[in-house]
């Protein structure tokens, strides 16, 4: 049995497939948290008041109308453009890190290639597609790479999102510190929790980096593709090999 070390664990039922269903039921609310936060950051930034603070009258609606529509704006470029490309540099970064710096034994786990029963990899069936000059074959090859690809993009996705948030947070909760007067939003929740904040904090900081450790720094894998024929004849070749 071939087995390689790999930093990343093996797909269980809280990754692969299960959490690319969850980003669609998730995305709506880290985006919701993105705009919440960008939009708390900016009233300090404007009005000196938080957005718990912020009263939705109508004249300080028409007061507040200019900064908000900018404010969409200026958000609608950060979210779209400047937090994706600062997240692609900074996975970029911790890829690199994580390559060349000693992994502690608990990120690393064994790397199983054993032959699942009836399956093929999928450059195998490719193979013996371009050899019988098979349609039928190369179509299903085709449809486990597009859907390979399509959770590799929406997981990728869905750790642009979870950082965006995470860095809007940070800055948010270091409010103050960026010179910004008034109370943020996160300042206010840990002022709400009290001698829980800390615990709250430490806890919602590790969750978050284990969702990026899921959905960025994932041990991609090709899969296996059920095809019992190619399956039985690769094996039977594997064990000729062994005699």
């Amino acid at each position: 049995m071939e087995v390689e070390k790999s930093i990343m664990p093996k797909p269980t039922a809280l990754t692969g497939l299960t959490i690319i269903e969850k980003v669609s039921e998730v995305r709506w609310t880290l985006q919701l948290a993105q705009a919440v936060l960008f939009a708390d950051l900016a009233l300090l930034w404007k009005t000196g008041h938080g957005i718990l603070e912020w009263s939705a009258s109508t004249d300080q609606l028409l007061g507040n109308s200019g900064i908000l529509v900018v404010s969409l704006i200026v958000f609608g470029v950060f979210a779209s453009i400047v937090l994706p490309v600062v997240g692609m540099l900074f996975r970029t970064l911790a890829w690199q890190l994580i390559i060349n710096l000693p992994i502690p034994q608990w990120l690393q786990t064994e790397r199983d290639y054993t032959r699942k029963f009836g399956s093929v990899r999928p450059i195998e069936l490719l193979n013996l597609a371009l050899k019988e000059n098979s349609a039928f074959l190369f179509g299903i090859y085709k449809e486990h790479s597009q859907k390979q690809t399509k959770e590799q993009v929406a997981q990728l996705e869905a750790g642009n999102l979870i950082f965006a948030v995470l860095v809007l947070a940070t800055a948010n909760m270091a409010a103050n510190w960026l010179g910004l007067s008034g109370i943020s939003l996160i300042a206010e929740l840990c002022s709400a929790l009290g001698e829980q904040a800390n615990l709250v904090l430490a806890v919602a900081a590790f969750m978050t980096f284990i969702a990026l450790k899921w959905t960025w720094f994932s041990d991609w894998d090709s899969g296996w593709i059920y095809y019992p024929p190619l399956a039985k004849r690769l094996s039977q070749n594997d064990e000729n090999k062994c005699l």
